[in-house]
């Protein structure tokens, strides 16, 4: 948790880029930090905790390789980060085009051809010094890059063989596989929720997808127009990019899957590794549609929605499916909790079991005050959420025009760093007070949510992950 705690400054620097606010980034960052799935999917033992922070690293980096100030040391930053990423995941082959996306914004925003050229090349060539001895062993020892089991496998097929299993597969399916790992699943116990409750992050994802597209057109139509692309145009790229190409790669795991298993599905908490373009377009699609004047407002509703099936998965499913409170039926259903059932099993009988596996020091009162404590710090960062929201909306509101004919006025303002109109708006959500002190506001709140999320994701992992530990011992 202390490495995965790393994602938080990270992603709050590249909100920062893409918004250019604080307080914005912070609210932003909150929601990651209140989402279940990726909870279980960093808890667990694996090294998923250190490919997350190094491939959001990545990302953030390749944000700063879009401005014409970027030089040599950041493409040598940008190669070492994904050599250590190729070391951790397999999967992080799947950001290796990103360089060439990289060096083709930097010429397309007049950064110099020769320049972009050697920094791609210096990159690669990093990269390959650090993690092309690991991949060149494993091409010899399994005929595949990446090693993995199913992908080895799959070897035998050809390109074309590949191609035609891609045309089989039933697409609809393999979404709707990704989108049920990926919102909750209850780790390898694979206790799920209702259905509709999947069907309001769909919805959520599938409105603010619509919303980063529409934008995505109005920044191409406008860069078309000056023959040029913008910063905020160049950024956008990165983030659409790297996501699409992690999604090919899970595309690809897809059509492996069903070669050799029959079944057209891939794991989707692998998304978490780019959770931060993902939150991020969903976020700019968002503000899209909603404006500056709700924007806080619906990323905050976003936390406590998240908030909310986190509680009701650890309190209502996996505290009493560990603790035997409930159990399968004959036809593979989970019955359902109810608080009645608490008349039979008491809370603190639930803290004995779930402390029955654990160390010595770990008794049924520790785990009483790590889940308090977990509800506190919940409940923190979802009205953490709502409180910088309200902020927003307080004071005189000043249109840009009136600011613009007022030089006294605008020199105690902190515009965005977007470089674009769109987002112009978002500068003038805060009292001319207030967006003065926005910088410290927001590094108060970057190191806050870093705290809560290794307090809430610390406690959450006892009583989330370790149940399925004793599970798997039972």
């Amino acid at each position: 948790m202390l490495i995965a705690s790393l994602l938080i400054p990270l992603g709050y620097g590249a909100a920062r880029r893409i918004f250019g606010h604080g307080r914005t980034a912070v609210v932003i960052m909150i929601l990651p930090s209140v989402t279940p799935e990726f909870m279980i999917d960093i808890c667990r033992i694996g090294n998923e905790c250190l490919a997350v922070v190094l491939v959001s690293a990545l990302i953030l980096s390749a944000l700063r390789l879009v401005s014409r100030e970027a030089g040599w040391q950041a493409w040598a930053l940008f190669g070492a980060l994904l050599g250590a990423g190729l070391l951790t995941k397999a999967y992080v082959l799947a950001f290796t085009p990103l360089f060439i996306v990289v060096a083709l914004i930097r010429i397309m925003r007049v950064c110099g051809v020769r320049q972009s050229v050697a920094g791609l090349i210096l990159g690669l060539m990093l990269a390959t010094a650090t993690a092309g001895w690991w991949y060149q062993r494993t091409w010899q020892l399994t005929g595949t890059l990446s090693g993995e089991q199913i992908d080895v496998a799959a070897a035998r097929f050809s390109v074309a063989e590949k191609f035609a299993a891609a045309r089989k597969v039933d697409w609809v399916v393999a979404l709707d596989e990704l989108a049920f790992s990926h919102i909750w699943v209850g780790a390898w116990s694979f206790t799920s929720v209702r259905s509709w409750m999947y069907r309001v992050f769909e919805l959520i994802a599938a409105a603010g997808g619509l919303g980063f597209i529409w934008l995505c057109g109005r920044v191409v139509a406008r860069s078309w127009r000056r023959r040029i692309i913008g910063l905020f145009g160049g950024r956008l790229a990165i983030l659409a990019a790297s996501y699409l190409l992690f999604c090919a790669g899970l595309a690809y795991h897809v059509v492996v899957d069903f070669l050799v298993k029959g079944i057209p599905a891939t794991c989707g908490w692998y998304l978490y590794a780019v959770i931060i373009p993902e939150f991020l377009m969903v976020a700019i699609g968002t503000f899209t549609l909603v404006g500056s004047s709700w924007f806080r407002l619906a990323a905050a509703t976003g936390s406590l929605i998240a908030a909310a099936l986190d509680l009701y998965t650890v309190d209502f499913i996996l505290m009493p499916y560990y603790t035997g409170i409930i159990t399968h039926r004959a036809s593979g259903v989970l019955n359902t909790f109810h608080l009645s059932d608490l008349q039979y099993v008491s809370i603190w009988e639930m803290f004995q079991r779930l402390s029955a596996n654990g160390p010595a020091g770990l008794g049924p009162a520790v785990i009483a005050v790590m889940w308090v404590a977990y509800l506190c710090a919940t409940a923190g960062l979802v009205g953490s959420a709502f409180t910088l929201s309200d902020a927003s909306r307080t004071g005189q509101r000043l249109s840009p025009e009136h600011v613009k004919n007022n030089p006294s006025v605008s020199a105690g303002l902190v515009r965005p760093d977007t470089q674009t109109r769109l987002y112009d708006g978002l500068a003038w959500t805060c009292s001319p007070p207030s967006a003065a002190r926005a910088g410290d506001a927001a590094k108060w709140g970057e190191a806050g949510s870093s705290l809560w999320l290794l307090l809430r994701g610390g406690i959450r992992g006892r009583l989330g992950a370790p149940g399925f530990i004793n599970y798997s011992c039972s």
